[in-house]
């Protein structure tokens, strides 16, 4: 009797995890709201996209509980929302800009380099089984020089002058630098 209750139970989740709720989809899109409005007030600074991650963790399965991530509405959503931004890439492209075309040229050049490189190697760290450490690893440091140098140039101006933990201040700084950056780059 029991097993027969929670086997109807699991099949209903199943169910609903495969059906398109209007529920789900109008907590989602309030929840998409919050972002924005985040965004909107001066006097708290809010990136959209931190306001969107909070809401997410909010209404998802760390917060309330309210609407399953392998649910239907989510898949639905986030593969209409994958559509929507090819879409608007594409008619953000410049094809009749003649510059467009002049840097494919070398574009196309330097893949190419990267790629008769590249496959080689792969090829070879993969057949022997060495040098897989040294390939992931520079890797990431090529994706995190930028930062580094910003910590360097950071670095002995905090040691002198702020007081407290050596590696809090460099990295707030750094942080903080990033953000104005970035805020400056956005139309």
């Amino acid at each position: 009797m029991i097993s027969a209750v929670a086997q109807g139970v699991r099949l209903r989740a199943r169910h609903r995890l495969r059906v398109v709720s209007f529920g789900d989809l109008l907590v989602i899109v309030l929840a998409g709201l919050g972002g924005p409005l985040l965004a909107l007030t001066p006097r708290f600074f809010v990136p959209l996209m931190i306001g969107e991650i909070v809401a997410g963790a909010l209404v998802g399965e760390a917060g309330l509980g309210a609407v399953h991530p392998a649910s239907a509405t989510t898949s639905f959503l986030s593969q209409v929302g994958f559509a929507m931004l090819m879409l608007s890439a594409g008619m953000h492209l410049p094809l009749r800009d003649p510059r467009l075309f002049a840097s494919l040229r070398e574009g196309a050049l330097v893949a190419t380099v990267v790629g008769v490189l590249a496959v080689p190697a792969g090829l070879a760290i993969g057949h022997w089984h060495r040098g897989a450490f040294l390939a992931v690893n520079a890797a990431g440091v090529g994706r995190a020089i930028p930062s580094f140098g910003v910590l360097a140039f950071v670095f002995p101006f905090a040691i002198r002058y702020l007081p407290g933990n050596i590696g809090y201040w460099p990295t707030l700084i750094a942080l903080v630098l990033f953000v104005i950056a970035y805020r400056m780059h956005q139309p």
